[in-house]
C-alpha cells in the first residue's frame, strides 16, 4: 500500500469506529470494560445502530464507497452468521467492536 492510500484505509476505520461508538451511545449499550453488562436488547439495538450507520454513511471518494460496501457486507454477515450460531447480540457487539478498533 502506497502512503497516498494509508490515510484512506485509516479514513474508513476511524469513520467505523466512530460510528460503533455512537452505536453503542444511542443504544445505551456500556462499554466493554463496564463492570456491569449490558443487556440482550442494548447489545441488539446497538448492532442495528452500527449496521444501520454503515448503510448511511456517505463516502466522498469512490475507493472509500468501495470499502463501506465492503464493511457493511462483512458485519452483515457477521450479524447473520452470530445469529444462525445461537450467539448472543452482545457477542456480537464485541466482535463489531474488535474489528472497528483494529481498521
Amino acid at each position: 500500500m502506497s502512503s497516498a492510500e494509508r490515510p484512506q484505509a485509516a479514513g474508513i476505520g476511524r469513520i467505523l469506529l466512530a460510528a460503533a461508538l455512537l452505536a453503542g451511545a444511542l443504544a445505551g449499550a456500556q462499554p466493554l470494560w463496564a463492570a456491569a453488562k449490558p443487556s440482550e436488547q442494548q447489545c441488539r439495538a446497538a448492532v442495528t445502530a452500527m449496521v444501520d450507520a454503515l448503510r448511511t454513511q456517505p463516502m466522498a471518494r469512490e475507493r472509500d464507497e468501495r470499502r463501506r460496501k465492503e464493511l457493511l457486507a462483512e458485519m452483515e454477515q457477521l450479524v447473520e452468521t452470530h445469529r444462525s450460531q445461537g450467539i448472543d447480540a452482545c457477542g456480537t457487539w464485541k466482535e463489531i467492536n474488535y474489528r472497528a478498533v483494529r481498521q
